[in-house]
């Protein structure tokens, strides 16, 4: 009788770890594709900003090409860090990033490249 009561509290525990383990799994899906989403509205957000279009200006003839940063707190408790460095006299690369830069795992990383008639 002992027997057949480990043997299923020990079929009921292996389900539960694999249901939490599938879990986990989901949320950190769930949390990447939400990062992922919001560098996207930050790329689009910072396209649009004023200090983006004045930079855009700035660079305008200029022989050197300074690069623009920007950060910001999210409401999720995350940093957002967006970028902007020029390719050429035409076309630069924004870049918004997500989490924290010292460790990579937990960070989202989108680019955009961006012309000046766009």
């Amino acid at each position: 009788m002992l027997f057949a009561v480990l043997v299923c509290v020990g079929v009921a525990l292996a389900l539960t770890m694999t249901a939490m383990q599938t879990s986990l799994q989901q949320r950190r899906h769930l949390s990447r594709t939400l990062q992922l989403e919001q560098t996207r509205i930050l790329l689009d957000a910072a396209e649009g900003s004023k200090p983006f279009k004045q930079w855009v200006a700035d660079q305008e003839g200029a022989v050197e090409f300074k690069p623009l940063k920007m950060t910001l707190e999210l409401p999720t408790g995350k940093a957002a860090a967006i970028s902007a460095t020029a390719v050429d006299e035409e076309s630069f690369l924004l870049t918004a990033l997500i989490g924290d830069a010292d460790n990579e795992i937990s960070v989202t990383r989108r680019s955009r490249s961006v012309g000046k008639d766009d």
